[in-house]
């Protein structure tokens, strides 16, 4: 078969047809979705990554919904398998019953090699989630994720799925459906045969499920809501009326922690709109917002977030422990960012050092050390670093330095910065061309090229020679190359030692090429001379 029938087969055209229909718009989430493999697995489990896929994800469904989940999910693969444990982690219900039309093996049996879906659930402290899994029987170790919601200080969850001594009375099991439902006019009929216990349940259920009519009715017949961390689910998935009753009906619980508890949720939701209506709710002196938001906040990377709870803290919505805690871990939010080359996340908190406790010099030193070049360009054009000549020249040693990673790359963008910053008559010290000697080519060539044109000629020599002795020793064949051929240094004795000390065989054959040639090119001169 030719090349033009190929191109030109069914086969070929409908991958292509099907590959290229929505080919922008699904591009990040396909490509995305496959590198969260190692996060999900049960010994590597990773809270962070269910932050990243949410990033991604929710754009895309909100922009398509379920219309294009086919195209992204047509086969029980693991970029498939990530959308599923994104859906039970956050609770969303109905992308998890989409993707069990879509593929229905996921509705007997969940993705293998990640954690159960039951223990995903509970980490994410979706009851609902819970009840459809357990509904299909999804097998699942109680043990386990009870001490898994435990962990995750998830309590009332703990209490809702922990069932009682007792056998569960057929009169409980019609009420928790009708609440589940929001079936009105049946809550209204088995509210008579109900006591105090039942109630709670009724309630912490119809929390749980968002059944706002339900949660108006059970209240007037006076049920109480134990526990107000409840509140933070029905934030979390968005619902704002939940909150709203409660605090015209309940009497249990304090203002304060009512809005805390739902401020909670909203914040783990990432829902900045519904964050700002919450703390427009609270009044002078209610400081609703707790140290575990703004960790949140910052370790998701959730910057809008991050603004507007700053904005809140000189409205006295803080709690002490939160102002606290900021001032103790901003020195280590900071220092990540700078580590991990998280430039967004440093621009948010740059801003916010209101005490000045940073040494930003240092940082960006630091920056340099890790190789983070978009750090250590931003400080400094930014003005939040102002190196001196010193402080620059301790940026290109650190540059330059030992490193895990071999990232030329950023080493030689940080080496090009510096140098647009120095000043024009600067002379680079010796020191650094004889030390950069033993590193890799490009940097060694960075420093000679700066230091070699203002020396002269016998301090280029004698220079030159201790750096080829220095290369050849390390087994630096590319500079040993450089500066043999580009600027006729001699191959000594002492260079030929060095380079056979160091084991590097196509540098050992190199030298002894060349002073082959050399001997050779000696006799001819001499037997000319003679002749």
């Amino acid at each position: 078969m030719t090349s033009s029938n190929v191109l030109r087969s069914s086969e070929l055209l409908s991958l292509v047809w099907r590959y290229q229909c929505g080919l922008y718009e699904d591009m990040i989430p396909f490509r995305t979705l496959g590198g969260y493999l190692k996060h999900l697995r049960p010994a590597t489990f990773d809270f962070s990554a269910m932050t990243d896929l949410r990033a991604c994800l929710r754009p895309w469904l909100m922009l398509h919904g379920h219309t294009r989940l086919h195209c992204l999910c047509s086969s029980a693969t693991p970029r498939t398998a990530a959308v599923l444990l994104y859906a039970v982690y956050f609770g969303d219900l109905a992308l998890v019953r989409a993707l069990f039309d879509v593929i229905p093996a996921f509705a007997t049996a969940g993705p293998k090699k990640y954690l159960p879906l039951v223990e995903v659930a509970a980490i994410g402290g979706s009851l609902p989630t819970i009840h459809i899994l357990l509904g299909l029987d999804y097998p699942f170790m109680r043990n386990l994720v009870y001490e898994m919601v435990l962990r995750n200080n998830t309590t009332p969850l703990f209490n809702a799925m922990v069932p009682p001594c007792h056998p569960t009375p057929p009169l409980l099991l019609a009420l928790r459906a009708a609440v589940q439902d929001d079936t009105l006019n049946q809550l209204e009929l088995l509210l008579p045969q109900c006591d105090a216990y039942m109630l709670s349940q009724a309630i912490i259920r119809a929390v749980h499920y968002g059944a706002t009519q339900c949660v108006c009715v059970l209240l007037t017949a006076g049920a109480t809501l134990e526990y107000v961390d409840e509140l933070a689910y029905p934030a979390r998935m968005g619902h704002l009326d939940i909150l709203e009753l409660m605090l015209d009906h309940n009497g249990t619980h304090t203002r304060v922690d009512m809005l805390s508890a739902s401020l909670t949720g909203a914040v783990r939701g990432h829902d900045v709109d519904l964050v700002r209506q919450i703390l427009d709710m609270t009044v002078a002196d209610e400081a609703v917002v707790q140290p575990s938001h703004l960790t949140f906040a910052v370790e998701s990377n959730s910057f809008e977030m991050i603004e507007l709870l700053w904005e809140r803290r000189h409205l006295g919505q803080w709690r002490d422990d939160a102002a606290s805690t900021w001032a103790t871990n901003y020195p280590t939010w900071v220092h990540h960012a700078t580590q991990h080359g998280w430039l967004e996340r440093l621009q948010c908190l740059a801003t916010k050092d209101n005490h000045h406790s940073l040494d930003w010099t240092k940082l960006v030193c630091d920056a340099a050390r890790a190789r983070q070049s978009r750090i250590v360009k931003w400080l400094v054009e930014s003005g939040i670093a102002a190196p001196d000549v010193p402080t620059l020249e301790q940026l290109m040693v650190d540059a330059t330095g030992p490193s895990q990673s071999h990232l030329k790359t950023s080493t030689m963008e940080i080496l090009s910065f510096v140098q647009t910053l120095l000043p024009p008559n600067y002379h680079l010290p010796t020191s650094f061309v004889l030390n950069a000697a033993s590193n890799d080519r490009p940097v060694f060539q960075f420093f000679w090229a700066l230091w070699w044109p203002v020396q002269d000629t016998e301090t280029r020599r004698s220079v030159g020679q201790e750096c080829l002795q220095s290369a050849a020793g390390h087994g630096k064949q590319k500079t040993v190359k450089m500066l043999v051929k580009d600027f006729q240094l001699d191959l000594t004795e002492s260079v030929v030692d060095a380079a056979k000390s160091s084991r590097c065989k196509n540098l050992i054959v190199f030298v002894l090429s060349c002073n082959s040639d050399r001997e050779s090119q000696r006799f001819e001169t001499s037997d000319s001379r003679e002749y």
